[in-house]
């Protein structure tokens, strides 16, 4: 609507008076009937920014960070978490850690994504941890947020190890994503991440049935040429090596992009 944009410049001014008023908005919910606007509140709230931080840490502070009984307080959390900016806080930082313990995972894929902004390098070991939840989206969140800290070292390599190639049942969408943190691995790590994307991009056996099938491959295109991509960014002539062992292995789709990304 034409005048929403005014409406929230004013928001944007008045601070954390604003921060208040739109709490308040919040915990008192939509009129019977009707749905509140959750991803509205929270762009709404960010924009307030840096004024708002204490108004939030008040609210998240009263709320379970273990969300024993999850419900309107787990909607609550999420919104409060993902409307905070990106200013540094230790205070506000210990409070977000907290709730990566939370039983819902959308609250803790919010605490992960937040925590760079408020603790920055500080924030590694708690997403450390976030690694090995048993929720794809929490341990994508902290994947992200290691990489955007630059704290991608041999803990993290070693997590991404185990999401490659220890042989749980993980989407290829995680795989990929673990693979392409690999990109910004620290020096002291760079050996081992090395040997983790080479053992990944390594054939593997095959069945009767799949060897006469046309493409021969039965792995994911997604994760092979992100694990390929990486290991031609981060593993010079060894890399390279790896890379055209596989591509030399392989057949349909998964050759054609691998040849792609050696020629190119």
């Amino acid at each position: 609507m034409p005048q929403r944009e005014p409406a929230r410049a004013v928001l944007g001014m008045l601070g954390e008076a604003s921060a208040r008023a739109l709490l308040a908005a919040r915990l008192r919910g939509a009129p019977a009937g009707e749905v509140f606007p959750r991803p509205r509140f929270v762009a709404v709230l960010r924009e307030v920014a840096k004024p708002g931080l204490p108004a939030i840490g008040e609210q998240l502070s009263r709320i379970d960070p273990d969300g024993v009984e999850p419900g309107a307080d787990a909607a609550l959390a999420e919104d409060l978490l993902r409307a905070l900016p990106e200013v540094a806080d230790e205070g506000l930082g210990r409070v977000v850690a907290r709730f990566l313990r939370h039983m819902a995972p959308a609250v803790r894929r919010a605490a992960a994504a937040a925590l760079p902004g408020l603790l920055g390098a500080r924030s590694k070991i708690p997403l450390v941890h976030a690694l090995d939840d048993v929720d794809e989206g929490v341990r994508a969140a902290a994947l992200a947020a290691t990489r955007v800290i630059r704290a991608v070292d041999e803990d993290v390599v070693t997590r991404v190890d185990d999401l490659l190639n220890g042989g749980a049942p993980w989407s290829d969408e995680l795989r990929a994503g673990a693979a392409g943190a690999l990109a910004d691995v620290r020096e002291s790590a760079k050996a081992r991440a090395v040997d983790a994307l080479a053992r990944a991009i390594r054939p593997k056996s095959r069945s009767l049935v799949t060897f006469f099938k046309n493409d021969a491959d039965n792995e994911s295109p997604l994760v092979l040429t992100t694990v390929a991509r990486v290991l031609l960014n981060i593993g010079g002539a060894e890399g390279r090596k790896h890379v055209e062992r596989r591509l030399a292995a392989s057949r349909g789709e998964i050759k054609k992009a691998l040849s792609e990304l050696l020629s190119g």
